[in-house]
């Protein structure tokens, strides 16, 4: 029941980033007929996106920290040039379990409106850790769903977190891509 050899070829690819981008303290090798495909060394999680996606992500990054004393999240979220009309970066690890989350996700697309409409996809690499015993890992054969005690609670926590880190860093943005636009309007008049 194999696809064609480009077809396994992107799942494997597909596959080792995601593995890499939730345990960015290991090392991780991909050759493929003989040809290095990539070879990342341990590093920060900021430092394995870039390595994973390309440079220009870069600068192009907005960390993402949050704590109520029950939960936390970190990790990144992109900036507006990030957004594509695709979904497909967008990774969730849940007490470093890879997890599809449409609602979580949904928390994560809400926290960007107004500024990115329905049908675009911001990218995100987020890592939430809550107690174990608050999750069920056994809703999915493989392990890739999850139930939450308090589902609605996380999705507050989450939206919030990645909200409150956009409200500043993007305010700050905007600001100061408007300064030198006033400034030169002041003096021109």
């Amino acid at each position: 029941f194999l696809k064609s050899p480009n077809t396994e070829y992107r799942h494997i690819i597909d596959t080792v980033r995601r593995f890499a981008l939730g345990y960015p303290n290991l090392r991780f090798q991909l050759f493929s007929n003989d040809s290095e495909i990539f070879i990342l060394e341990p590093s920060d999680l900021k430092k394995r996106i870039v390595d994973v996606f390309s440079p220009h992500y870069e600068q192009k990054l907005i960390a993402v920290e949050g704590n109520d004393g029950f939960m936390n999240v970190n990790g990144y979220v992109g900036g507006l040039d990030l957004v594509r009309k695709k979904s497909g970066e967008q990774y969730l690890f849940v007490n470093n379990r890879l997890v599809n989350d449409r609602l979580m996700n949904s928390a994560v697309y809400s926290a960007f409106s107004p500024m990115v409409e329905k049908g675009e996809y911001p990218f995100f690499v987020l890592k939430l850790f809550l107690p174990p015993q608050d999750i069920d890992v056994n809703v999915h054969p493989q392990k890739t769903e999850i139930k939450y005690r308090n589902e609605w609670q996380v999705y507050h926590f989450i939206r919030n977190s990645v909200a409150n880190i956009l409200k500043d860093t993007l305010a700050f943005a905007i600001v100061h891509a408007y300064i030198p636009m006033l400034a030169h309007t002041f003096y021109a008049t």
